[in-house]
């Protein structure tokens, strides 16, 4: 399931030995920044990344999302270098770019999320990011205020909340907590996560959905929830920009 674009800029490191291919690379990135706004940091020295990445880790401050890798470089290639970033920083998106298939296999046995192939499309850059958005959502998680204290769940886990008396309810692919927290104050934290109001009692994930039978939503746990009338046109609006092929 495709969850809503991406507010804010995505933090991204390139480190390529050229200078001319550093900006054909930016110039590349540019063309989608309506979509995924990027904050581009570039490196003509695999050293200075590394350095950056350990400077900030050290210092606590915020690591990058995604580092971008050429795989040819002449001070050490890329592969390894990613290997590296890859064991001190498992959090990092690593992509690399390269002129040649054949490198695609090297790239995965560094962990790599992906691998642009030159030339980088607007199309390639759009699902790579989109992919990685995916990706980050599925990671997410939210602190849940319980009568039991504080929780994380991670946002894909979470099937549907419901206002149940005086609390909301919210049930996840393997329990259910109860909140103190209102409906309300669930859909403005989980929205951009594709979670819909389909009721005022009920907020659901979008990821979960199963089928529309009558007017009820049927999700991936087998739970039939009704949908309101007046949100059924824009529910499956909204569910047919975001359907895509891993859809439970």
């Amino acid at each position: 399931m495709r969850n809503t674009k991406i507010k804010n800029p995505l933090r991204m490191y390139l480190c390529d030995d050229q200078e001319e291919h550093i900006q054909q690379i930016c110039n590349s990135f540019a063309t989608v920044s309506k979509e995924y706004p990027l904050q581009i940091t570039s490196f003509l020295s695999p050293a200075s990344l590394l350095e950056q990445l350990k400077k900030q880790a050290k210092e606590n401050a915020v690591m990058p999302e995604i580092v971008l890798l050429d795989i040819k470089m002449s001070e050490i290639d890329g592969i390894s270098l990613g290997k590296e970033i890859k064991q001190a920083f498992p959090d990092i998106c690593l992509v690399f770019i390269t002129a040649y298939e054949e490198y695609a296999i090297q790239g995965y046995e560094a962990n790599a999320f992906r691998y642009l192939l030159k030339p980088i499309t607007k199309e390639h850059i759009l699902k790579l990011l989109t992919d990685l958005n995916n990706e980050q959502n599925k990671r997410k998680k939210i602190t849940i205020k319980t009568r039991d204290g504080e929780c994380f769940l991670h946002v894909q886990d979470i099937i549907h909340i419901s206002a149940e008396d005086k609390y909301a309810v919210i049930y996840t692919t393997n329990q259910h907590y109860v909140s103190d927290c209102s409906l309300k104050d669930y859909e403005e934290q989980l929205m951009p996560y594709g979670f819909f109001r389909i009721h005022r009692k009920h907020l659901i994930n979008m990821y979960h959905h199963k089928a529309i039978k009558g007017s009820d939503i049927v999700l991936s746990n087998g739970i039939l929830l009704p949908i309101s009338k007046r949100k059924i046109t824009t529910y499956r609006s909204w569910l047919f920009s975001c359907l895509k092929e891993d859809l439970i």
